[in-house]
């Protein structure tokens, strides 16, 4: 991560690890059936504030996400930190479910065909 941005990934690292201490961000290791490939696959990034990713984006308002080229990803950020926050409320932990998820959301996604999709308030 820290190549993309020009810093060195010891430095993105700690800044990350700063967040994460700061409940900024937290981090879900994906599942997989195969032990190994939980090992090596990195963990998703996720933060528990969407407005502190939607604002520098420039997402003021709901309408605003309608057409933005991140609105998938924030509303991936919204659902899983929702469920993360009921889970732990209820004394249990979100951890391995991360991937059923995603992808569960990115098919219903890809079978929306109306690209006007209206936020629910």
């Amino acid at each position: 991560m820290g190549n993309e941005i020009g810093i060195d990934h010891k430095t993105a690292a700690a800044w990350l690890g700063i967040l994460e201490a700061r409940y900024i961000v937290y981090f879900l290791q994906p599942y997989y059936k195969n032990f190994n490939k939980r090992i090596i696959k990195a963990p998703k990034l996720y933060f528990y504030d969407t407005g502190l990713v939607a604002n520098p984006l420039g997402i003021r308002q709901a309408e605003g996400l309608q057409y933005h080229s991140s609105r998938g990803s924030l509303i991936e950020n919204l659902v899983i930190t929702e469920l993360l926050k009921y889970r732990y409320n209820m004394g249990e932990k979100l951890t391995y479910i991360i991937l059923k998820i995603v992808l569960a959301m990115k098919f219903i996604f890809s079978l929306t065909k109306d690209k006007n999709l209206k936020p629910l308030k």
